[in-house]
């Protein structure tokens, strides 16, 4: 996540516990999922935000604090199973130049970009699953 990882985490983090989790619904939602698919499919982006909602804060902040002290760029040249990086192709919160950097790092990495496609893309493009499959069974 690059080297401000701990600090951007940490004001994750913050209003992760600060933020009512209902007032942070809209901001998720645009960085979930496309408009399009938003608009298409408003009883899934509801199950979602559901979801979400019902997560304790805590334990969301918690997460956010691993992920800011995770620095595993060095290791992933020692990565020797097969691996499948799949992003959205709009995706902000972990952008595809962050999938290529990921790909690159591991040897024989696959790495798939999925049009039109925000962070939630396994939600959002469940028509990727068999390659996922395929990949799994490989």
């Amino acid at each position: 996540y690059g080297p401000d990882r701990v600090e951007s985490w940490a004001e994750r983090a913050e209003k992760a516990v600060n933020v009512p989790r209902q007032k942070q619904v809209d901001f998720q939602i645009d960085r979930w999922f496309s408009p399009p698919f938003v608009e298409a499919n408003p009883d899934e982006v509801r199950r979602v935000c559901d979801i979400f909602v019902a997560t304790d804060s805590a334990a969301h902040a918690a997460a956010c604090h691993a992920l800011g002290t995770v620095d595993a760029a060095g290791a992933l040249g020692t990565i020797t199973a097969p691996a499948l990086v799949m992003v959205g192709d709009e995706d902000y919160a972990t952008p595809p130049a962050m999938a290529e950097q990921l790909a690159a790092g591991i040897p024989d990495a696959h790495l798939q970009l999925l049009t039109a496609t925000r962070h939630l893309s396994l939600i959002q493009r469940p028509d990727v699953w068999p390659t996922i499959e395929k990949h799994l069974d490989s």
